[in-house]
């Protein structure tokens, strides 16, 4: 009865010590009598070989070797694997998310079957012959929706199926994106697939899954996807959101996205992440990420111009998945935290964008949860969480930011990548609400209080060009610019100011404002559109602009 319920188990994969054991044993007779003696000796010795850990038991070559790459990440290199040696086709491989360097196939390889750890990665660019199937593990986040797509070929939503035994111990809920949907009530553009072996998840296709707990789901296929991949990406001008797509990377590596928007034809460079919080973005060059994850969705949009396309190309194939650091000039990065989340917003200065909506520069934004604290910059018909412009010049710019919150409580923003920027340029953050101007360069951080029912528009980033010239031709330590309906006089001199006078250009006082000495004034006019001269007069000096007001 013990023996049935703890039987013996071999253990046909595990490495051991062989270890030998001698032990000797001696005896000795002496007797010694009246003419008589005897003695009589008798030795014996034993030899015998142990291991101490069980070995396999039919003694055949190891089944399964993992790769350790101490020595490189070069697949062909013996000394990378576990047993010093390369794989054959009779031993499984395991990539584990523990390898000091993720491995790299420049020569064909073969093996018997493959598994890839969750956070593990491999990049393929020659053939792994398999005799078996290729497995590819992911984590899923619990109680959020997770952004994925196959690495492997012949995937099935069997993958997150309750029928797979894999997954009985969770919940899972898998769905596509449909861009042809029209907002009707009751409907939604995100489709339930409930078939399982019957949907194919192609190569380059992303889709979201739900998950009630932390769990792992393993893709699992004949090949792994190692080569480009052409996606289908749709325009369809009578859908509610014409252009947008959920593709995904198809390969067990990251991927660069620093060429994307070569990736296709009549593409916008934007793609979006879902972080189960918030949309992250990218133009490829600005934004929260440089890299792509393995098997992970991201969107992207076609902007109708023509026929779409897109090739996730196999030269893309990476490791990491880096966060952005700036590495080009005139960007700026404002985060906004509070109620335990954040949201971020880029503004860039450009020479080949414009004020307008560009393709190929900007991002529009896409909201995230309720509770978490939305923030973007503002152009006409168009919200964007990341913004570029034309190049700073002399002109001064004002970027009207937005922000939604869902709980009322304290706030913060906080600037960075201003080393970007011309040390001459001042940089200033504008609270409409509390009429407070923070010069960002001399401190990055501003907090204050925000409710759900506030203005949208509440900031504004106050850009300041080179100084202008002063009626007597010095350079100017008064900076005269508007914005809309409100006219700015930036002391950036630290003058004392007399008096300012906004007039139309037949010389008429429209607005007259004494003894007004902030860093940065404003005066609100209630006026038509069209273009006033704005004249202040210090103690030493009068400074006159022409301004428009809208």
């Amino acid at each position: 009865e013990d023996a049935i319920s703890n039987p013996y188990r071999l253990n046909q994969n595990s490495t051991t010590t062989m270890k030998d054991k001698t032990s000797n044993t001696s005896l000795s007779i002496r007797y010694a009598g009246s003419g008589f003696n005897f003695t009589s000796q008798t030795a014996y010795q034993q030899n015998y070989r142990y291991y101490t850990t069980p070995i396999d038991g039919d003694f055949s070559p190891i089944d399964a070797i993992s790769i350790i790459n101490n020595y490189g990440n070069n697949w062909n290199n013996t000394k990378n694997w576990s047993e010093n040696v390369l794989p054959t086709n009779s031993q499984d491989v395991l990539i584990p998310s523990t390898a000091v360097n993720m491995p790299v196939v420049d020569a064909e390889a073969i093996c018997k079957n493959i598994t890839i750890e969750s956070g593990a990665q491999l990049i393929q660019n020659s053939n792994i012959v398999l005799k078996g199937t290729a497995k590819v593990k992911q984590e899923l986040e619990a109680n959020q929706w997770n952004f994925v797509s196959s690495p492997v070929n012949n995937a099935t939503a069997y993958t997150f199926s309750s029928q797979n035994p894999m997954n009985q111990n969770d919940t899972l809920y898998l769905q596509k994106y449909n861009e042809t949907w029209i907002n009707n009530p009751g409907t939604s553009p995100w489709i339930d697939i409930t078939t399982g072996n019957l949907e194919l998840m192609n190569p380059g296709k992303g889709y979201e899954v739900w998950s009630d707990n932390n769990h792992t789901v393993t893709f699992e296929g004949s090949l792994l996807n190692r080569n480009s991949v052409n996606t289908s990406v749709l325009y369809t001008p009578s859908a509610s959101y014409p252009g947008y797509n959920l593709v995904g990377n198809p390969f067990p590596s990251a991927i660069s996205i620093s060429d994307f928007s070569n990736w296709g034809n009549n593409m916008d460079a934007s793609i979006w992440i879902w972080n189960g919080v918030n949309y992250l973005s990218s133009n490829g060059v600005i934004g929260d990420f440089t890299n792509i994850a393995p098997k992970q969705a991201f969107m992207v949009k076609a902007n109708g111009v023509g026929v779409p396309s897109l090739t996730i190309p196999a030269t893309a194939k990476t490791f990491g998945g880096s966060f952005y650091k700036s590495t080009i000039n005139d960007v700026l990065k404002l985060k906004v935290s509070g109620n335990n989340y954040s949201d971020v917003a880029y503004i860039n200065f450009n020479s080949n964008a414009s004020n307008a909506y560009d393709g190929q520069f900007d991002v529009v934004k896409m909201f995230g949860i309720n509770e978490a604290p939305q923030f973007y910059s503002v152009i006409a018909n168009k919200n964007l969480s990341i913004n570029t412009l034309p190049s700073l010049s002399a002109t001064n710019v004002v970027v009207t930011m937005a922000l939604n919150v869902g709980k009322t409580g304290l706030y913060s923003v906080n600037a960075s990548e201003i080393s970007s920027f011309n040390n001459n340029i001042t940089i200033t953050l504008e609270d409409v609400i509390t009429n407070t101007f923070t010069n960002l360069r001399q401190q990055s951080f501003y907090s204050f209080t925000a409710t759900p029912t506030d203005i949208s528009n509440r900031f504004k980033v106050h850009f300041g060009g080179i100084n202008s010239i002063n009626e007597i031709g010095n350079k100017s330590e008064i900076s005269i610019y508007s914005d809309n309906n409100v006219v700015y006089v930036n002391n950036t001199g630290k003058e004392t100011i007399k008096e300012i006078e906004v007039m139309n250009l037949l010389g008429q006082q429209i607005s007259n404002v004494k003894s007004s000495n902030n860093s940065i004034n404003t005066i609100k006019l209630a006026v038509s559109s069209a273009y006033y001269i704005v004249k202040v007069t210090t103690v030493s000096n009068v400074y006159t602009q022409k301004v428009f007001i809208n």
